[in-house]
């Protein structure tokens, strides 16, 4: 899977969150949560957004992205 390393907009938070765009359709995105105080893997497809899971870095939520994709792909 191909992340991109974007900067975030948003104060009080990390400085960059991360996408991934699945065949030009569906986006992964790994997005630090002030709240929770965790990160959140968010699917975008057709329809409203899915929070996937709560981990503690960012990695961690990619390689849960990447086992997801395989498993439905």
């Amino acid at each position: 899977m191909d992340w991109h390393k974007v900067p975030s907009v948003m104060t009080g938070g990390k400085q960059y969150f991360y996408n991934c765009w699945i065949d030009g359709r569906k986006r992964f995105s790994a997005v630090w949560s002030r709240l929770q105080k965790k990160w959140l893997l968010i699917e975008y497809a057709d329809g409203p957004e899915k929070v996937l899971g709560e981990f503690e870095t960012a990695k961690t939520a990619m390689k849960k992205a990447g086992e997801l994709y395989n498993e439905n792909y």
